[in-house]
């Protein structure tokens, strides 16, 4: 678990190249979320608002970049309380 130092709606909205995701799980489309690319100690992941319906085993896709296998999630904080929700993949 990270912590930010802004909450998470701020925090995705600092960045121009946040790009909407299809978030698919078992062959249908769970959601469409804003997520952004990013890494950290864990690895590679996508960034999305705490709240975003995504599991490990999904498969994350956009029109600008490839397909992504969610291998496991991650939570990072602001003031204790969650607010993004990182699908590394």
């Amino acid at each position: 678990m990270g912590m930010i130092p802004i909450p998470g709606k701020m925090y995705l909205n600092d960045f121009p190249d946040k790009i909407t995701y299809t978030i698919v799980r078992n062959g249908e489309i769970i959601s469409k979320s804003d997520g952004l690319t990013n890494d950290d100690e864990n690895g590679n992941h996508i960034a999305f608002l705490y709240g975003t319906d995504i599991q490990t085993g999904d498969t994350i896709s956009s029109d600008f970049s490839g397909k992504y296998q969610v291998k496991s999630t991650g939570i990072d904080t602001y003031r204790g309380n969650p607010e993004i929700i990182k699908a590394y993949y």
